[in-house]
């Protein structure tokens, strides 16, 4: 049996020590095999041109932008046999990293921290098995029940969550009292389970 091919993007180059730990515990696995590692998105789309893989596992780490992230996930999933699986690795659970990682086409997204899942994350996504980790799924379950709030809802959503009263949102949004408390229900129509 042919062992999976992994090549792991490490746009976090300064935490070499860690990206080693990775690459030897993913070694230890019988059926994976590291095939290189790439400390930026123009060395990683050499390596991807170059040799034939199956997953690519994007470590964004901490000190990787946003755009960085983006750009690793979408240009890693093409190669030269058709679209490859990415797996994003995020830091600390990282919500806006998980969600830009799903768009850009990963298959799925979990903390780097968990190096255990890591290797299963990897079969899931070589056996075509759409299973999104436990970190990402409640990330983006959330973030689909909040696709039903219009913008203006959202944004008194996300006011409210991080504790503002409704006077306190009703003069940061330049919106009457009463438009917020109107707001809010709706929200709560919307959102049963909110506030």
């Amino acid at each position: 049996m042919r062992k999976i091919r992994v090549l792991l993007v490490a746009l976090a180059g300064e935490d070499r020590q860690w990206r080693r730990k990775l690459t030897e515990e993913l070694e230890r696995e019988s059926d994976i095999e590291v095939i290189g590692t790439a400390p930026t998105v123009e060395e990683a789309i050499k390596e991807v041109n170059d040799e034939a893989m199956d997953i690519v596992l994007v470590d964004a780490g901490v000190s990787a932008g946003e755009e960085q992230r983006a750009r690793a996930v979408r240009e890693m999933g093409i190669g030269r046999r058709g679209r490859l699986k990415t797996i994003m690795l995020v830091s600390n659970t990282d919500r806006e990293a998980i969600l830009n990682a799903f768009l850009n086409g990963a298959v799925n997204a979990l903390d780097r921290s968990k190096t255990g899942d890591i290797a299963k994350a990897i079969r899931d996504a070589h056996a075509g098995r759409s299973a999104i980790h436990p970190d990402a799924a409640e990330i983006v379950r959330e973030e689909l029940k909040l696709m039903t709030l219009t913008p203006m809802e959202r944004e008194v959503y996300r006011l409210k969550c991080k504790g503002f009263s409704k006077r306190q949102i009703a003069d940061r949004l330049f919106k009457s009292e009463n438009t917020i408390k109107t707001q809010m229900r709706s929200i709560r129509e919307k959102l049963p389970t909110w506030g």
